[in-house]
């Protein structure tokens, strides 16, 4: 029976609207003509925030294997309904916006239509998170799409593979970096096959070199129920974690050169796709389990409904949104903030929201009639 767990985690749903937050920062700050990108500069701090989509990566891994784990350990019967579930998550606001920005381009600005039809159908298809040169086309930012559903078709057969075996997802997680340097050694031997991917965009870019992030994510699923009997009166792993994160972040930062970014180093990359991951975990194992300020702060109601709204914010904070406020004239990053939440709490609350609910409903219906 495909019955997902219910379990709900009032902070995990707060940190959603925190790491969508470091995103906009990051895009706000990463500007090279206007910015001091000197060693630990705040501008080279602010640049490294991108770490918010490592926050989102580690959050999926944890939620899909605490919600589904259960229903494929033993089997993939339930995997259609489940894909659609996932599908039914992302898709009908993804598809809106980019509906909207496509059509608002084509519509004041002289293009190839044909060029831009294949460009729009490769965005919605999500397929444009899989080649280098594509990935920031259409919403830039939801190249990470790719990756997360990357991570929901192949979540079910690692849980019915793996089963809660640690060594099992780290070999996989071993197996798929490597194809991070193997992919693009083939790829020279196809007609202009450097253009899909280095090994940078492979490792950077694709679930391939980004799969550590999500078994951290799992892995804390596997040692919650265990951790959550072991309570202390200090929020050790809250502050562990907090503190691990702003080091990674400061880390990541000093590897920046000029106006190249420090996840594009080597070891920028090493710290944010496998050591800041490792601290995630602690940082989400403390505001579960322990009483903190910070806890008590993403759990309150309003940081909730911004974490509710917070995949709508994610995909419009930068992008056609910017143009508007341009046209009028709005240049103050406070309103422009306040503004982009207001506007993705709407899309949230009367179309995101209720297109779930009547898609998943239809489902339904249609799989028991």
């Amino acid at each position: 029976m495909f019955k997902p767990t219910s379990a709900y985690f009032p902070a995990l749903t707060g940190i959603r609207a925190i790491a969508a937050y470091l995103v906009f920062v990051h895009h706000y700050c990463d500007e090279p003509e206007k910015v001091d990108y000197g060693v630990f500069s705040i501008d080279s701090i602010l640049s490294e925030l991108h770490i918010g989509v490592s926050f989102f990566f580690v959050l999926s891994g944890f939620l899909i294997h605490n919600r589904y784990y259960d229903i494929f350990k033993n089997g993939l019967s339930g995997i259609k309904k489940y894909i659609f579930y996932r599908f039914a998550r992302i898709y009908p606001v993804f598809f809106l916006l980019n509906f909207v920005f496509f059509a608002t381009y084509v519509l004041f600005n002289e293009v190839n239509s044909f060029r831009w039809a294949i460009l729009f159908f490769i965005n919605v298809t999500l397929l444009k998170g899989f080649i280098d040169l594509t990935k920031f086309s259409g919403i830039g930012q939801a190249w990470s799409l790719t990756v997360e559903f990357s991570f929901y078709l192949l979540a079910p057969v690692f849980f019915y593979l793996f089963k809660d075996k640690v060594r099992s997802y780290v070999f996989a997680c071993l197996v798929l970096l490597c194809l991070c340097f193997v992919v693009p050694k083939i790829l020279l031997f196809l007609p202009y096959g450097a253009l899909l991917g280095t090994k940078y965009f492979f490792l950077s870019y694709t679930f391939l070199g980004r799969s550590f992030e999500f078994l951290a994510g799992c892995y804390l699923s596997m040692k919650i129920s265990i951790w959550q009997k072991s309570k202390t009166s200090f929020p050790f792993f809250t502050s562990g974690g907090l503190v691990g994160c702003f080091l990674c972040l400061l880390a990541i930062a000093l590897f920046r050169n000029g106006k190249v970014a420090g996840i594009l180093h080597p070891g920028g990359i090493t710290i944010n796709n496998f050591i800041l991951p490792g601290f995630i975990v602690l940082f989400f194992r403390g505001i579960i389990i322990e009483n903190s300020i910070v806890s008590t702060f993403l759990s309150n109601r309003y940081m909730q409904v911004l974490g509710k709204a917070s995949y709508t914010f994610y995909l419009l904070h930068i992008g056609f949104i910017e143009s508007v406020f341009d046209f009028l004239r709005i240049e103050n990053l406070l309103m422009v903030f306040v503004l982009i939440n207001l506007i993705s709490y709407l899309i949230y609350r009367f179309f995101e929201e209720p297109s779930q609910k009547w898609l998943v409903n239809w489902y339904n219906k249609k799989v028991s009639s």
